[in-house]
């Protein structure tokens, strides 16, 4: 037994996969922050956050860690009414090509949609570029 427990401390480790999420959904975000499209939605403003991770702090063996792999799965065009922790993607962590956790893309604002008065609102605020539009 003595020699099972050595071989697990010498060729295992815990890996704080929590950490690594958000550290790579952050970066994410910062980098993808202006290419989400809210159809008839009031605000084009969304902020993302993901869901509880089951277990955070996971063994994995020491040689495999450079194969760990994060990949985000979000739909970038959304219809609105956009209610608050509605999901719109996903966060799957592959280790070797097995998930090995994985978490829900949720929003943290709710975004409501447009109604008639607002497209009117808009309509006057563009009504030159309709008119170019027609135009050309």
């Amino acid at each position: 037994s003595i020699k099972l427990i050595e071989y697990t401390f010498n060729n295992y480790t815990y890996i704080n996969i929590e950490n690594k999420i958000n550290e790579y959904f952050n970066n994410w975000i910062s980098a993808n922050k202006n290419n989400f499209f809210i159809e008839k939605g009031i605000s084009q403003n969304i902020e993302l956050t993901h869901s509880y991770i089951e277990n955070p702090i996971i063994p994995i063996k020491k040689s495999e860690i450079e194969n760990i792999q994060i990949l985000i799965d979000v739909n970038t065009y959304l219809q609105a009414p956009i209610n608050k922790d509605d999901k719109i993607g996903n966060i799957s962590v592959l280790l070797n090509n097995n998930i090995i956790c994985y978490c829900d893309i949720l929003c943290k604002n709710p975004i409501d949609k447009k109604g008639f008065y607002l497209y009117l609102l808009d309509f006057f605020k563009n009504y030159n570029n309709y008119l170019k539009s027609i135009i050309v």
